[in-house]
């Protein structure tokens, strides 16, 4: 039995809670979780000015067919820090899913990957990698691009940035 199977969570009803290291909660999620859920059976927050398409690897996007998906790579990719699933099959399809893809390294890390192989494992984006990127490309965010791009395309609907930052405080956050 998986541990999606887990009796102690109840289907349509019983919900998962995920923040990142070293970030915390600093208010009460129930009020905001509760909300956000009547939409969706998967929350998670719509960062403000990250496109798809910036922080996401053009092999990532080509191996999930999402290249010419513009309606989704053109918009925010949503944050992995701070998540919550509705126990439903649609949240442990995407679950599994997400999980899949992520167990595929040239998925996971994009270009990165070809350089991880060419250059002895640094893991660093360097001079023809980077070329064959967007030229408005920063980083690959690796399991968090992958999330967002599932998330999108299963139609979930993503919280505000503002609401979610009501409850949770990032140790490393940036704007």
């Amino acid at each position: 039995m998986s541990n999606s199977q887990d009796p102690a969570i109840p289907w349509d009803k019983g919900v998962v809670l995920w923040v990142d290291a070293g970030n915390y909660l600093h208010a009460n999620p129930r009020r905001f979780l509760a909300s956000a859920l009547e939409e969706s059976d998967i929350v998670a927050l719509r960062l403000k000015q990250c496109l798809e398409v910036d922080w996401t690897s053009k092999l990532t996007l080509e191996r999930m067919n999402m290249s010419s998906r513009y309606a989704l790579t053109g918009r925010p990719q949503l944050g992995a820090y701070f998540l919550a699933f509705r126990k439903t099959k649609a949240a442990i399809s995407f679950v599994e899913e997400w999980l899949q893809l992520s167990e595929d390294p040239d998925t996971l890390l994009g270009l990165a990957v070809r350089n991880l192989n060419h250059h002895g494992g640094t893991g660093t984006l360097t001079g023809d990698i980077v070329d064959d990127e967007v030229p408005s490309f920063m980083t690959h965010q690796a399991d968090q691009s992958i999330f967002s791009l599932l998330f999108k395309r299963y139609g979930f609907r993503a919280s505000s940035l503002e609401a979610g930052h009501t409850v949770v405080t990032l140790d490393r956050w940036r704007e």
